[in-house]
């Protein structure tokens, strides 16, 4: 319940964000950093694969010292973050790829698209920070735990 409290607080920061972002065109930061939000995210990705394999060896670690706890949910956790992460970076890319023709066929919503893509890009970035941010602080823990 508390992970869909954390989605649509994300989703309403986006919507804000892409929002405000829309409104002033000829300052959109993010209209600018649509083109190359792809290599970003796969970077971002290549991150926390990195880190989650760190991650993964000192829970490893953790689970021989403590046999009596289950790491079972933690290394679920991360393969389902991975899977989040693939399934936003292939909406970002279907939707930017698929901008121009809803643009052309809905010419009298285009700043709804405008204001979509900016918010999807938006909560794209955010997800990926904060997911690698949850994770280091986890490692960090674990490195901790590990070291006494």
């Amino acid at each position: 319940m508390n992970r869909i409290f954390r989605y649509i607080g994300y989703a309403a920061v986006s919507i804000f964000v892409g929002w405000i972002s829309s409104r002033y065109p000829e300052i959109d930061y993010i209209g600018k950093i649509e083109t190359s939000i792809v290599p970003i995210l796969l970077s971002l990705i290549v991150l926390y694969t990195t880190l989650s394999s760190m991650l993964i060896k000192e829970v490893l670690k953790y689970g021989q010292n403590n046999s009596d706890i289950d790491i079972s949910p933690t290394i679920k956790a991360l393969k389902r973050n991975v899977v989040v992460e693939l399934s936003i970076l292939g909406v970002t890319f279907i939707t930017l790829s698929s901008k121009g023709f809803f643009i052309n066929q809905f010419a009298d919503y285009a700043n709804l698209v405008y204001i979509f893509t900016n918010s999807l890009i938006s909560f794209s970035i955010l997800y990926f920070i904060l997911v690698i941010y949850d994770s280091f602080s986890g490692l960090f823990d674990i490195l901790i735990a590990n070291s006494k």
